[in-house]
């Protein structure tokens, strides 16, 4: 039997094929699978580029980070930061060409992945969630940053807070009722004028007259002239009470006229809103107190001049020295919410003053010899009353205008940059019964008072602790927003085209190399296979 080598020859070439059609196909196969683990780097990195265009002056003036999405335009545009996001990823996939170019010698790419599309699917925004993600970025900015030992002196912040409040609500009881006695007291002042004149003496003014009065009318009509000759300050307290607050605290004129727009506040108009969903692992007692505490640190009031921002990128710059603000007192702005700085200074102030009244109260009605003094003052001027009633009824009105009082020098001293201590001693009272009668001339010596205890900074951290933490998110934004305009080439910045997080889908084509060898010999057909990714970026 004669054979025939050829045969085996030909038989090995044809499976020879096979073999290596399989052997490409596996390794085309691996490289697929590289290109997706590649594609994937590429998406992330891509999405870290575009992120690492965040706005310069929101991190230097606020210590946060975000991205303009309008790209200056003013309103958020979703297909320019995709644009952006695709213009990355053709860089960082042209390995043989730009990247080559910057790597000398790198010039072999086993991928050869291109880019197709970028397609944003979610995005959040600075404003979203009524500014819970600006109180989220402010928070870890806070506990990366703040001594952890300062935690117990913002805790104990918090229950002074609590005990202000407690003070504050019994006094406006206490202040409620001395209204109502004022108003009983004004009534006898009617009828015992009439009382008066009908005995046959003459007329006057007459200082605080009660319901009924000893049996002789002119021995009444006499002890009520001695009585009108003792300096009696209630009626001066009464009329000091009704006039304006600004300029009797701070100065004639001595204040902020700045106004904006109101209908311009980001918390005023209608907002863009993102639509993914971030992590909001911050609250509770402690994030509130050092949000507060960014708050603080970061906006400026009428005392404290430029805020910590503003200081540090400008170490030459003067404490007093403003810089360009919409509005100057940004603290305040945040306690009462106005578009206007006098405004939100005049209930700044009052907010203040309760706060002083309050404390200034419970002092007096604690201290026997004040209560003694304005016990010993009320017999003198209503004693020929007869009415032991209507003399406790005016101690009671002398002790809490007595505390207005006190609280009227304590604020000048604060707006003068002073400091009152929260809760007083003897040594730290300042204007006697006696003195209450001159009160408005000696409010202008508390300009050059130090004084000891807190600072006006101190009190508005004490309102702050005071406030619902929901309404301080939303002002503070409208004050981020402002401020930033005035920076160079940010007009038109909206907090709510700020965008602080995607999630995005990126589909690239990846083109064939070894399944080409497959393609000659067997004819699989095979073409360029497609990869989409799904990738995102978040700030902390």
């Amino acid at each position: 039997m004669k054979r025939s080598p050829a045969v085996i020859t030909v038989f090995f070439s044809l499976l020879s094929i096979i073999f290596l059609g399989l052997a490409f196909t596996m390794v085309e196969a691996v490289r697929y699978r590289g290109a997706r683990a590649h594609c994937a780097d590429l998406t992330g990195v891509s999405n870290w580029s575009v992120f690492a265009e965040y706005e310069n002056r929101l991190l230097e003036d606020f210590d946060l980070f975000g991205i303009d999405g309008s790209s200056g335009g003013g309103s958020l545009s979703v297909s320019g930061l995709e644009t952006r996001l695709k213009a990355y990823l053709d860089e960082n996939t042209d390995v043989t060409g730009n990247i080559s170019g910057k790597l000398p010698g790198l010039t072999f790419d086993p991928f050869r992945v291109s880019a197709e599309k970028a397609e944003i699917t979610e995005y959040a925004l600075l404003s979203d969630q009524n500014g819970e993600y600006f109180y989220q970025q402010a928070v870890n900015f806070m506990h990366k940053t703040a001594w952890m030992n300062a935690l117990g002196k913002l805790s104990e912040s918090a229950r002074t807070a609590q005990k202000a409040k407690k003070a504050q609500e019994d006094y406006e009881k206490a202040k409620e009722n001395a209204d109502r006695q004022l108003d009983q007291l004004k009534k006898g002042v009617a009828q015992k004028t009439a009382q008066a004149e009908s005995s046959g003496q003459p007329s006057s003014d007459i200082v605080i007259i009660g319901d009924s009065a000893p049996d002789s009318s002119s021995q009444m009509y006499q002890d009520k002239k001695e009585a009108e000759k003792v300096k009696n300050p209630l009626w001066k307290m009464i009329t000091l009470y009704f006039k304006k607050i600004l300029p009797e605290v701070c100065g004639k004129g001595n204040w902020s006229k700045k106004k904006i727009p109101g209908s311009s506040l980001l918390s005023k108009r209608s907002r863009q809103k993102g639509n993914l969903k971030l992590d909001t692992g911050r609250g509770g007692v402690t994030d509130d107190l050092l949000f507060r505490e960014y708050l603080l640190d970061h906006f400026p009031c009428r005392i404290s001049g430029p805020s910590a921002a503003f200081r540090k990128n400008h170490p030459s710059a003067k404490t007093t020295q403003k810089t360009d603000y919409p509005l100057d007192y940004q603290l305040e702005y945040i306690l009462s919410g106005t578009a206007s700085d006098e405004k939100n200074l005049k209930k700044t102030v009052k907010k203040i003053l309760l706060l002083r009244e309050s404390y200034n109260y419970l002092y007096l009605q604690s201290d026997t010899a004040s209560l003694g003094q304005t016990e010993s003052l009320a017999a003198l001027i209503l004693g020929w009353t007869g009415n032991a009633g209507l003399i406790e009824t005016f101690r009671e009105l002398l002790v809490v205008y007595w505390a207005y009082g006190e609280s009227l020098y304590d604020v000048r001293i604060l707006m003068h940059g002073g400091k009152v201590p929260l809760v007083k001693t003897q040594g730290d009272w300042h204007i006697s019964l006696e003195q209450l009668y001159d009160l408005e001339e000696l409010l202008k010596g508390a300009d050059t008072v130090p004084g000891r205890g807190e600072s006006y900074s101190d009190y508005l951290r004490l309102l702050l602790n005071l406030q619902p933490v929901g309404t301080q998110k939303k002002r503070s934004l409208d004050l981020l927003e402002m401020d930033l305009r005035k920076s160079p080439d940010m007009e038109n910045f909206r907090a709510d085209s700020c965008v602080i997080g995607i999630k995005d889908t990126c589909s690239f084509q990846i083109s064939p190399v070894f399944s080409r060898v497959t393609e000659v010999f067997l004819h699989t057909g095979l073409k360029a296979g497609n990869i989409k990714v799904d990738g995102g970026f978040a700030y902390e």
